[in-house]
């Protein structure tokens, strides 16, 4: 099933956000990869024309092109989840790639890739606390319940 247009056009914004944030402030964007994805992702990425350095492993060149490259972001977005701030209730609000609110996690279980099978959904996670202000405005709202 396609993507609508409108999710696109609010996916690569987010995109171009990261990389003017990383690109402004180099190492502010934190992100976990998933281990069970990596491999997949960076044959992805060298197929999309993306070169590996020598040494470079495959989660840093994975990261390194999500992070400044337009087409890798947007070609890994719809596979990233942002977690946002604990806002003083245990909870980590979380966002899916095209700024589609995605429900809450514990701390602990936000980097479980191996639990609940969640190796087949999610390749990186973004830790958008740092930046959350310059991306507030493409994320849905935190729903209230």
């Amino acid at each position: 099933m396609p993507i609508p247009e409108a999710f696109l056009a609010k996916q690569r914004l987010i995109g171009s956000r990261l990389i003017d944030i990383e690109s402004q402030n180099p190492g502010l964007i934190r992100i976990v990869a998933n281990p069970f994805m990596i491999p997949a992702a960076a044959q992805d990425l060298k197929n999309l024309g993306f070169k590996k350095s020598f040494l470079q492993s495959s989660e840093q060149f994975v990261v390194s092109c999500f992070l400044h490259h337009h087409q890798a972001v947007n070609a890994l977005l719809p596979l990233t989840l942002f977690a946002g701030s604990d806002l003083g209730d245990g909870k980590i609000h979380c966002w899916n790639g095209c700024g589609q609110y995605a429900g809450w996690q514990g701390l602990f279980q936000l980097t479980d890739f191996a639990a609940g099978n969640k190796q087949n959904r999610c390749l990186l996670i973004v830790n958008a606390e740092p930046f959350f202000d310059k991306i507030r405005d493409t994320l849905d709202p935190i729903p209230s319940n």
